[in-house]
């Protein structure tokens, strides 16, 4: 993912060259999700910021929906959660996300991943339901995967690991068929987890670790607090 980093950075750097404002918004939204991801937070959310800026500057709703959706999904993997809800939850007015069951799925898996880590497990689990649904509408198995595993999170904080691990392990299912490391080695980490709730911690073991190798060889954040349990 650094990688990634790298060659939108140099992207960026060409439209700004050309003029070409819509490509710098779009590069500005991509690589603003793909910093949340590594953990570069500040800079992630300056990115979308300006992008946000830039598609409302050019009258583009589908643009600003996407910003607003990477915006409180980012702000939830920086333990924003309250910010996470009212981002997406604004991005719910723009009326070109109305309209799109694809945002509206990935939208509303921020809002229940965040839900849950207010404690409001019920609202999370209506709007993790409906994503899921959705998904299941559209066929994405990147969006499936993502569903499942904030489905298996929402299991575990309502004290079902056995349910959750169900989850993690169809999610893990998709992952590896369709080659998506990152969501694999989040699925892992919840396989990890529900066996530790389980008193199983050798079996624990060997999945925390499986997944803190493929999270850290992807520079993922997440891989700093699999470390923390091993």
């Amino acid at each position: 993912m650094p990688y990634a980093v790298d060659h939108l950075s140099r992207a960026l750097a060409e439209y700004r060259a050309l003029g070409d404002r819509f490509g710098q918004a779009n590069t500005l939204n991509h690589r603003g999700h793909v910093r949340g991801d590594i953990g570069a937070f500040s800079a992630g959310k300056a990115d979308l910021r300006l992008a946000r800026r830039l598609f409302r500057q050019l009258g583009s709703q589908p643009g600003e929906a996407s910003v607003l959706s990477n915006l409180g999904a980012l702000h939830g993997k920086s333990g924003e959660h309250g910010s996470a809800v009212d981002i997406v939850r604004h991005g719910f007015t723009v009326p070109s996300a109305q309209r799109s069951p694809f945002w509206e799925a990935f939208a509303r898996c921020t809002l229940g991943g965040a839900l849950t880590a207010l404690g409001r497990l019920e609202e999370a689990e209506r709007n993790l339901d409906r994503a899921l649904e959705l998904f299941q509408q559209i066929g994405t198995a990147h969006g499936l995967a993502q569903a499942l595993h904030l489905i298996g999170v929402l299991c575990l904080a309502q004290g079902n690991p056995a349910d959750a691990r169900s989850r993690f392990e169809e999610a893990l299912g998709i992952t590896r068929t369709e080659v998506l490391p990152l969501e694999e080695g989040l699925a892992l980490e919840g396989i990890g987890l529900c066996l530790l709730e389980e008193s199983r911690p050798d079996e624990a073991h060997d999945q925390l670790l499986q997944a803190h190798r493929i999270l850290s060889g992807l520079r993922a954040h997440q891989a700093h607090r699999i470390a923390s349990v091993l």
